[in-house]
């Protein structure tokens, strides 16, 4: 016999599917950004985008899109969505790491 998940567990999860498509909508804005627009930036702000290590975009990617298809199992009530979030999570701590603590990085945003 199969329970039915509590009303919360259904709300937190369309907030987190949410969420998860600002979040891939926000890697794919930094990845189209026009050179021109690029270059209207704050020599801060332009100086961080430029000089993301490739591992660290890679990982924020991989998040996003593991969260995404996480949270959309999630909301499907499938069971296996838990590794996609686990990762997600890992991704996002890994990503994190390389854009703000690298190489002093995280004074451009103060």
């Amino acid at each position: 016999m199969k329970t039915k998940a509590p009303n919360f567990f259904w709300i937190i999860s369309s907030i987190a599917l949410l969420w998860n498509l600002i979040g891939c909508a926000a890697y794919l804005g930094m990845q189209m950004i026009p050179p021109e627009l690029l270059e209207t930036m704050p020599e801060a702000e332009r100086t961080l985008m430029e000089n993301t290590p490739v591992w660290a975009t890679a990982a924020f990617a991989v998040a996003v899109w593991f969260g995404l298809l996480g949270s959309t199992y999630c909301c499907c009530g499938k069971h296996f969505h838990k590794p996609y979030l686990l990762f997600h999570y890992w991704e996002l701590l890994y990503s994190n790491y390389g854009i703000l603590l690298m190489a002093n990085r995280w004074r451009c945003l103060v």
